[in-house]
């Protein structure tokens, strides 16, 4: 029988572990781990084979514990199985992940979890929330005794079965990047492997394999059908140098550079990888400038991030609307007039150049657009609940209503562009926000008294538009509190704030990633309800009320005041 220290061992080790198990779970990596930071957030606690005499329960504590830590083939928890189980078990075929705080059922020979699902991933490594209302997980692990008489797990589950906290500290999410379909843009898939320098293996081998299905339409990928990962090496400087295979020798030099710029930005997502160099039997490959060490730099201009935009804050202020310049958060003495042409401005939004401003009228009924510097608007449509319109990266102007999704319209120099809505429900439209690579649009949409949160990708096909599969995120799968969302915005090329307000009129900005895996209150939550929010990569995140108090957010749930009497914000871009 395994003792009480031992048993206290394994539930430390379950609260500190940092080190779970990746997907894919094998891989031919040879590396000397750099002195720098790691992806790994905490510390390795490796796992420990069964112990003679031990009970049911401790079996399936410890398979727990060495099935969420990452070994190959996964050795030591296979000890914990019998030998057919051992034998039928795939752990590569993913993970299921449950809510926290779960404790086992002890039944003698009969251990059980029941527990609620968050999401689970599957072999490619992408993340899926679960629906609120899905069944809990039952998992049975079904223990008997082998011929040494000693409790095996019988029954293990399909794949890998974690906590919540667990995959938050064992798994590392990655960024895989592809070009967009225009050529002008890397576009971010975010996947999850195991934490330590195992998943820059499992990264590169999943950029060869392409796009998600969701992401697919909208991005032009690399026929890599044929090519294959030799031999991966990190040095200690943070280098790493892939050598590929197969037929990677046979690939144009457009697609060398296109897959040189997209490994660049996806192992950028590792802090202790510096740069990469890729090479095949034919030689070394090289990034635009002659140079063999790739990093991000040398495809600055493909980045999801930079769109070019200048990050000026605009306000409408006062009674009067006037639109200025907002060149100080903190004072707004040093906010200016803007000169334009806009006529009772209202929801506003600027172009990434902060040349040009839109607006929708302040009753909601006409959208008009002025050069910065110019008296005279153009208007380009006119309609009822018209929303907050906002610019996409390539200058296009998006316009929706509250009315119906089917009524949203996308604007080029002034002309209208066709686009199809129909992968998106029919349903009332809330808010909407380009992201900064301008191929995703994040959407609130209202469903009944509730509302739904999700993305849509942009396909371009010649002149014409189409918004691609519809995907939902479930915030409160993520660990958010339940609410009405009633506003959204970019905080980077893969983070959204949601702005929420419950039941008791209060409001908190939801920060999520784009697959709500992981999703945090900042607050306010005792300002009252707010109604709009200002956010931008690398800029303030704020948040007006119906009054005009405009907060700016400044860590642990700190939102001090910083304007007042504005009645609406934009970034530009």
């Amino acid at each position: 029988m395994r003792s009480v220290a031992e048993r206290l061992a394994i539930v430390l080790a379950t609260v500190l572990l940092a080190g779970c198990a990746s997907v894919p779970t094998s891989g031919p990596v040879a590396h000397h781990t750099p002195q720098g930071a790691n992806v790994d957030g905490g510390v390795r606690v490796d796992p420990l084979p069964p112990s003679d005499g031990a009970s049911p329960l401790l079996i399936v504590e410890g398979f727990l514990h060495a099935m969420s830590t990452y070994q190959p083939d996964y050795a030591v928890a296979r000890k914990y199985l019998t030998e057919q189980a051992s034998k039928e078990w795939h752990p590569e075929d993913g993970v299921q992940v449950y809510a926290d705080g779960v404790p086992l059922t002890d039944a003698g020979s009969s251990v059980r979890l029941m527990a609620q699902p968050v999401g689970q991933v599957d072999a490619r490594g992408i993340y899926t929330t679960a629906d609120e209302k899905a069944d809990p997980i039952r998992q049975d692990f079904a223990l008997v005794k082998n011929a040494e008489g000693q409790w095996r797990i019988s029954k293990p589950p399909v794949g890998l079965l974690l906590s919540r906290y667990l995959f938050s500290t064992g798994f590392t999410d990655v960024n895989l990047h592809f070009l967009d379909a225009t050529g002008s843009v890397l576009v971010p898939d975010s996947r999850f492997f195991a934490s330590g320098d195992q998943a820059i293996q499992a990264a590169v081998e999943a950029e060869l394999d392409g796009p998600s299905d969701w992401l697919k339409p909208a991005v032009q990928p690399i026929d890599t059908a044929g090519v294959s990962v030799v031999s991966l090496d990190l040095d200690r400087t943070g280098l790493v140098k892939i050598t590929l295979g197969g037929m990677a020798s046979s690939l144009s030099a457009a697609e060398r550079q296109r897959l040189l710029a997209e490994l660049a930005f996806t192992l950028s997502s590792f802090s202790q990888v510096t740069g990469l160099t890729v090479a095949t039997d034919a030689g070394p490959w090289l990034d635009p400038a002659g140079r063999a060490v790739v990093t991000t730099a040398s495809y600055s201009q493909l980045s999801p991030d930079n769109s070019g935009s200048s990050g000026l804050l605009f306000a409408v202020e006062g009674e009067d609307r006037k639109v200025r310049q907002v060149r100080n958060i903190n004072d707004s003495s040093q906010s200016v007039e803007v000169v334009n042409g806009l006529t009772s401005p209202g929801a506003l939004t600027a172009n990434a150049a902060a040349t040009e401003l839109a607006a929708v009228s302040a009753d909601g009924r006409v959208l008009e657009v002025s050069r910065i510097g110019e008296t005279k608007a153009r208007q380009l449509r006119t309609g009822t609940e018209l929303l907050r319109p906002d610019y996409g990266r390539n200058g296009e102007l998006w316009s929706a209503t509250a009315a119906s999704i089917r009524q949203l319209k996308v604007f080029r120099a002034d002309a209208e562009v066709p686009v199809d809505t129909s992968a998106v429900p029919d349903l009332p439209v809330v808010a909407m926000r380009l992201s900064p690579d301008g191929v995703r649009l994040a959407l609130v949409l209202k469903v009944g008294k509730a509302t739904q949160v999700g993305l849509a990708t942009i396909v371009r096909q010649g002149e014409s538009l189409r918004l691609g599969s519809w995907r939902p995120l479930a915030l409160a799968a993520g660990g958010a509190t339940s609410g009405t969302a009633s506003d959204i915005g970019w905080t980077n090329a893969t983070g959204l704030a949601v702005l929420v307000t419950g039941d008791s009129g209060d409001s908190s900005v939801l920060k999520s990633t784009e697959d709500a895996d992981t999703v945090t209150d900042l607050g306010p939550g005792d300002v009252g309800p707010l109604v709009q929010l200002a956010v931008a990569p690398g800029r303030s995140t704020l948040a007006r009320s119906a009054e005009g108090s405009v907060y700016r957010y400044d860590g642990e749930f700190a939102w001090p005041l910083t304007m007042s009497s504005v009645s609406s914000l934009a970034y530009s871009g």
